[in-house]
């Protein structure tokens, strides 16, 4: 974890301590006493009233400083943005202009290349997939390093997709291909989206890949991903997260239609768990395990046929053989 992410994870203990240290320099460390039946007691009032101008500018400050760090303590939302400074890769433009965007969504601790591994390449030379612009989404740094939350995620994205990348003026089809917990922010994206007045018809289709709608095992979770339990939370079986995920998906307009895959042999989310509140889907019956599920060995793989083969729209040229 760099300087940067520590501080701003932890930004709320650090405003707290700097909030005091300014307290203390604004009344100069004095304390105004004055004895009143005999007990002591804080002339408070009568010290603020003889702070010069620029002191009480600091304490007031400090004091706001102080409120709004304990309450971001309280409700895990910082003064600064953890996603301040964060950004996204660069699309990769089909050979031709195209109006259609795949969009690849890794999950929680995750990469582009570690967790695809071959599949956004293999899309890429797919000639079924040639009118898609490929955009294999890695982000810059680890949710864990800024303790950075789902629904924080969706923000930042939304704000990158539309202000960014303007990929709303760019494409009239989009579809996600998700893992894990990336198809739970492709669906709180959307309905951040909803929320805000936006429209979501441009979203086609949510391939989502071994996410857990139903909830996930927390120590298998937290093992596979490599971080505490604290970290995993949110995507628990019953957790309020999903409760509140679940019921607004279930009330979203317009949403996508959802096609779902899982595996039986998945320890970490179960297969009826990834296929819980989707349109269609079915799990995967030979031994892959959730991080095995998104790394087909070559474009004959099921783990490549079978998401690919519900990206609507597809041409119908053959599936192209890769050199080895």
């Amino acid at each position: 974890m760099n300087t940067i992410d520590f501080l701003i994870a932890h930004q709320a203990i650090f405003l707290s301590v700097a909030a005091a240290y300014m307290a203390l320099f604004a009344v100069g460390l004095r304390l105004h006493l004055s004895v009143v039946s005999d007990e002591f007691r804080f002339d408070l009032p009568g010290l603020f009233r003889r702070l010069s101008v620029g002191r009480k500018v600091v304490l007031i400050a400090a004091g706001v400083t102080l409120t709004t760090s304990v309450g971001s303590l309280v409700t895990g939302r910082g003064l600064i943005p953890k996603t301040l400074g964060l950004k996204l890769p660069p699309i990769q433009a089909a050979a031709q202009p195209t109006r259609k965007l795949l969009v690849f969504i890794h999950g929680w601790n995750g990469d582009e290349a570690e967790t695809w591994q071959k599949f956004p390449t293999l899309a890429r030379h797919d000639q079924r997939l040639a009118q898609f612009d490929i955009w294999a989404i890695d982000y810059p740094t680890y949710m864990f390093r800024r303790n950075v939350g789902i629904s924080n995620l969706a923000s930042f994205f939304d704000d990158q997709f539309a202000n960014v990348y303007g990929i709303y003026e760019r494409y009239d089809s989009i579809v996600i291909v998700a893992h894990s917990m990336g198809g739970l922010l492709s669906r709180k994206l959307l309905i951040h989206r909803a929320i805000a007045g936006a429209s979501n018809t441009k979203y086609v289709a949510i391939i989502e890949i071994a996410s857990p709608h139903a909830g996930a095992k927390p120590a298998a979770l937290a093992r596979a991903l490599g971080v505490s339990r604290g970290f995993t939370d949110e995507m628990k079986s019953g957790s309020t997260f999903l409760n509140d995920l679940r019921d607004d998906w279930r009330r979203l307009s317009g949403r996508p239609p959802t096609f779902c895959l899982g595996s039986i042999h998945d320890g970490v989310v179960s297969a009826e768990s990834a296929l819980a509140e989707c349109d269609g889907g079915f799990p995967y019956h030979v031994a892959y395990g959730h991080t095995a599920l998104v790394k087909p060995d070559d474009d004959a793989d099921p783990r490549y046929t079978t998401p690919v083969a519900h990206i609507p729209g597809l041409s119908r040229l053959p599936v192209p053989v890769l050199s080895q």
